[in-house]
């Protein structure tokens, strides 16, 4: 697989800026989420089609310039594919922390899929398991970690890895889950959501994050899980609405348990409103990503204070934008988003108010060349670090991975390499019209087990990046 990596320049602080694609042509090769180390390191976690029999569970690091550190991936008899990671393991950060990355695996039946590796070396650390919750099938999720600031412990056994997706339940639909494990893939707690009264209706839960704020000691005692997602058949609606759950940790020192706290619905009232990504900002504000469907696909933002009270919620309704697949909240308040925007991709950057700064698209220079984003993080210099998959670069009719560093105020717009092209957007988002309700979901303890499974190959992949600077 070649890379390549076009840089869109250098902030007056030295920040490099880039856009990096790998992939070989007429394979398909996605990034779902990314995470960023204390080095400014970034991690993905996505799938390729390239040397493998399906789907191969896909994973890499790069440096905060975009060059590769390492790649690996691991290939079954059936399809594995990763959709979430998270950092966690360690009181030290950096590199000597351990990258968790999950999803599912179709070996011998489907379930979920997790894997550790070493941060520093990109090696496997035989930690491949198969993680069952008593069902044939488990969906894409997120996942999330917190490690508290506990000294003289490594592993920190204080560390809590929170993972969430939906498995089978009933005929047809689904239930949310919620696993809280340590480092070693001990479990601490899990709990499943139902619609309380048809097995028939799904319930899927798609991102987490820790909420600190009332974190009373350095063990992270009072720290709070946060949840989003979907469900169907909604109150007040009858139709899927945005789901929101909190939960308290207590039970001991850290976080040993998962109680619910309380549980809400975003209603809008003509049809389908869903969640796709989630943030949590120092106070415990929750802004959540995600879109309506009326007529039409329509993308939606909401900020929530930690007692799912509205504080406000926006939508863009102008031609061609859809989906909100990833957002990410800064120190100051200040909320980025992504999504889709015809075949092409939308950036936004709204103040803490909900009032837009800018907002861009992001596009090949032939036009209309699909590119989806799924993930957004951002580093220690407040950069945007972008996740997704795109067309753009693959000749032979498929999709290469997209990983993008672009500055917070948005001042990169042109033509890049020949090949990429940033600019203005129009539309405007609005104030939404939606209600908040008690959701009555009904809670359930499934069992999940961990099993190792080393039935799939871990193999390390070497590439020659092509940098094109534009500084």
């Amino acid at each position: 697989m070649p890379i390549q990596q076009i840089m869109l320049g250098i902030s007056p602080g030295g920040s490099s800026y880039w856009i990096n694609s790998l992939g070989a042509n007429g394979t398909l090769d996605r990034w779902y989420d990314c995470v960023v180390d204390s080095g400014d390191n970034i991690l993905v976690a996505g799938n390729t089609t390239s040397g493998t029999t399906g789907y191969g569970a896909l994973a890499a690091k790069f440096d905060t310039d975009g060059a590769i550190q390492w790649q690996r991936s691991l290939d079954g008899s059936n399809n594995q594919q990763f959709f979430a990671c998270c950092l966690g393991g360690t009181t030290t950060g950096g590199s000597s922390e351990k990258l968790y990355e999950f999803g599912s695996a179709g070996y011998g039946g489907n379930g979920g899929l997790a894997a550790n590796y070493n941060n520093a070396a990109g090696t496997k650390d035989n930690d491949l398991r198969l993680v069952d919750s008593l069902t044939t099938s488990w969906g894409s999720g997120g996942a999330t970690s917190f490690a508290p600031a506990s000294s003289g412990v490594n592993p920190n056994i204080y560390t809590r890895i929170i993972l969430v997706g939906h498995v089978a339940y009933g005929s047809g639909a689904y239930r949310g889950f919620i696993h809280m494990i340590n480092p070693s893939y001990q479990t601490v707690a899990t709990t499943a959501f139902q619609h309380p009264s048809s097995s028939g209706t799904s319930v899927e839960f798609k991102d987490a994050k820790v909420d600190t704020s009332n974190v009373s000691d350095a063990n992270g005692t009072g720290a709070k899980v946060i949840v989003c997602g979907h469900r169907g058949g909604g109150v007040s609606s009858g139709n899927t609405n945005l789901w929101l759950g909190s939960f308290t940790t207590g039970g001991g020192t850290g976080m040993q348990s998962l109680t619910l706290n309380w549980q809400k619905e975003i209603v809008y009232t003509p049809s389908t409103n869903t969640a796709a990504y989630m943030d949590v900002d120092g106070s415990g504000n929750i802004y959540v990503a995600g879109f309506t469907y009326n007529t039409g696909t329509n993308p939606a933002i909401y900020k929530l204070n930690s007692s799912g009270v509205m504080q406000w919620q926006k939508i863009n309704t102008s031609s061609s934008w859809s989906y909100a697949y990833a957002i990410a909240v800064d120190s100051s308040g200040n909320v980025y988003s992504a999504g889709q925007y015809s075949n092409n991709a939308w950036l936004v950057k709204m103040d803490s108010s909900g009032s837009t700064v800018w907002q861009r698209e992001i596009d090949g220079v032939s036009g209309g060349q699909e590119i989806v984003i799924k993930g957004m993080k951002i580093d220690s210099n407040g950069d945007l670090i972008i996740s997704g998959w795109t067309v753009v670069t693959d000749t032979g009719g498929q999709k290469n991975t997209f990983l993008m560093k672009y500055p917070s105020d948005g001042s990169i717009t042109g033509t890049f390499g020949g090949v990429w092209e940033i600019s203005n957007l129009s539309g405007s988002f609005s104030n939404a019209n939606t209600s908040v309700a008690t959701s009555n979901l009904s809670q359930s303890s499934p069992t999940i087990s961990n099993t190792n499974f080393n039935a799939l190959t871990d193999a390390a992949t070497s590439y020659s990046p092509s940098l094109i600077s534009l500084s």
